[in-house]
């Protein structure tokens, strides 16, 4: 017969937490514009290109984040659309940490919202417009998968979970 007695756990609070692993999570939105290019930028603190977007503070939500970096990076202040992708990440040697990644839906920009791109200088040296079919040539990885699905859910609406920017059960997580 079970009992009713219920035992502490073996660990208070704050060291039950402090045991989890710590998360880094991080938020971006895809931009097109009326061709249905992407927007891509430049950072000044690595060499490739990457989607608007960066790290959650921990007072945000992943939608408040991607809002703010689109308003840090390219001076625009969108409301965004739906979620597109969640992209969960192993942590690994170069990457300590796990991390979840979530895209979202940031719509179309009018010329108006072009000509009123401004980078901040010292995070952003450029920007480009570019069709989905050349992405390969700026980005690639698992970024480029979680950009090519997100791009694939904004069509149908139905947000996609990733695993390292696989679907589930897709393939052998990569290092």
């Amino acid at each position: 017969m079970p009992s009713d007695a219920t035992r502490p756990h073996p660990l208070s609070p704050e060291q039950y937490y402090a045991s989890r692993p710590p998360v880094f999570v991080g938020a971006g939105a895809v931009l097109l514009n009326d061709s249905g290019d992407i927007l891509l930028v430049k950072p000044t603190y690595e060499p490739r290109w990457v989607i608007p977007g960066g790290a959650m503070e921990p007072e945000e939500t992943p939608r408040q984040t991607a809002r703010r970096e689109i308003r840090e990076e390219l001076a625009l202040d969108r409301d965004l659309g739906t979620l597109l992708c969640v992209d969960f990440v192993l942590a690994t040697a170069k990457r300590p940490k796990p991390g979840v990644m979530y895209l979202f839906d940031g719509g179309l920009l009018s010329t108006a919202d072009e000509a009123a791109i401004r980078l901040p200088a010292d995070e952003l040296t450029d920007y480009c417009f570019v069709q989905p079919t050349d992405l390969p040539d700026y980005i690639g990885g698992r970024l480029l998968r979680r950009v090519q699905t997100a791009l694939a859910a904004r069509q149908t609406g139905i947000p996609v979970d990733l695993e390292d920017g696989h679907r589930p059960g897709e393939r052998d997580v990569e290092a």
